[in-house]
């Protein structure tokens, strides 16, 4: 699935390639190449700029620390990673 494909169905906002491809589902801190986490609670933002994940679900207020990674903004990351 891409990323774009998901963000229609999270009805969520892309920042970064559209096209990035996700294979899988991970958490945040032994994610790999390929899979989506999400950062849903204050204490994972440290893993942000460490994640080897393609992509991350973050809410509509965090502002995105990379540029080699897709995001996913919604209202609420955790529910949409569910």
């Amino acid at each position: 699935m891409t990323i774009q494909e998901l963000a229609e169905l999270l009805h969520g906002e892309i920042i970064g390639d559209p096209q990035t491809d996700i294979r899988g589902i991970e958490k945040i801190e032994y994610a790999e190449a390929g899979h989506i986490a999400f950062i849903a609670n204050q204490k994972y933002l440290r893993y942000e700029t460490q994640t080897l994940a393609s992509a991350l679900l973050i809410s509509t207020s965090h502002t995105p620390q990379r540029t080699d990674i897709a995001y996913i903004r919604t209202e609420d990351p955790y529910d949409s990673f569910v």
